[in-house]
This record gives structure tokens, C-alpha cells and sequence, in this order.
């Protein structure tokens, strides 16, 4: 991605519908797409100084009363044994955000350039970044005011 260029991501939630088999804290479920969703992919490279903007705040106040809940409800159906496909939470009544960015099911993944800007949930954690990804955790993370991390 070139200096200087902003990929910007809309922050309705319908626009990341039907839901799609992804990961929350490592569980597998059907929830929102993530912003940047690369499922089944091998040999994929994502540079450059350019900026993604994940309009993470937004995705926060929505989902802020919710997502403790949800989440909690999700590791219950895991434990459980329910099968991936019946873990539905691509939902504004049952809200797990969507992670900004995720690898799913995919291998021999390079990062590198500008981190992600509001970025919400990253989608992996930084043991599974660096296990799998050269260069692939965002620099300069901080915790926001709601107590996740956000460039």
C-alpha cells in the first residue's frame, strides 16, 4: 500500500453480514466478517506504509454492554462441543465485534509496514502472530480506554 494511502472501513455492521466462520479469543465461531478476512489463503503479503482505519470506537460502543456476555455464551458452546457451524454471533442482539484483521485457516503470511489505526480486535493473538508471521504484530499498540489494545 503506498505512502499516504488510507483504506478506511464502514462501521455498519450489516455490511459485514452473513456471518462467516471465524475466531473470538480463539474459538472458532460464525460471527461478523472480520474487516480484512483472508480465509484459506497461502502466500499472501499485505506492505507498504499505507494505513488502515478499522473505526474501532464505533465498533465499541455497540457492541461495549454486550460482548462480556456474549463472549461468556460462546465459551459455554465450546466447552460443550456445539458445532461451529451452529455458534452464530453475527448479531446486533448477541454482539461479538469482529476482529480488524484475520488469517483464517491460512499459512506463509507476511505483515509489514504501518500498523493498523483503530483496529478493534487484531484476530490473533501476538503468540500466534509470531509463531506464524514475519514482522505480523502491529507496532505501537496501546490499550484504549476500554481496556483492549488499539494503535
Amino acid at each position: 500500500m503506498s505512502y499516504g494511502a488510507t483504506v478506511r472501513f464502514a462501521s455498519d455492521p450489516n455490511l459485514y453480514l452473513p456471518a462467516v466462520a471465524t475466531r473470538f479469543e480463539g474459538m472458532d465461531v460464525m460471527n461478523y466478517m472480520p474487516l480484512l478476512y483472508v480465509p484459506n489463503a497461502e502466500e499472501v503479503a499485505i506492505i507498504g506504509p499505507g494505513k488502515f482505519v478499522g473505526e474501532g470506537e464505533d465498533w465499541w460502543d455497540r457492541a461495549k454492554d454486550r460482548e462480556e456476555e456474549a463472549a461468556e455464551e460462546l465459551y459455554k458452546l465450546a466447552e460443550a462441543g456445539v458445532p461451529v457451524n451452529e455458534r452464530i454471533f453475527g448479531d446486533p442482539k448477541v454482539m461479538l465485534r469482529p476482529s480488524f484483521l484475520q488469517f483464517y485457516r491460512s499459512k506463509n503470511l507476511y505483515l509489514d509496514g504501518s500498523p493498523p489505526s483503530s483496529m478493534g480486535r487484531c484476530g490473533h493473538s501476538p503468540r500466534l502472530l509470531r509463531r506464524y508471521y514475519d514482522q505480523a504484530c502491529p507496532r505501537g499498540n496501546q490499550r484504549s480506554q476500554h481496556g483492549r489494545y488499539r494503535d
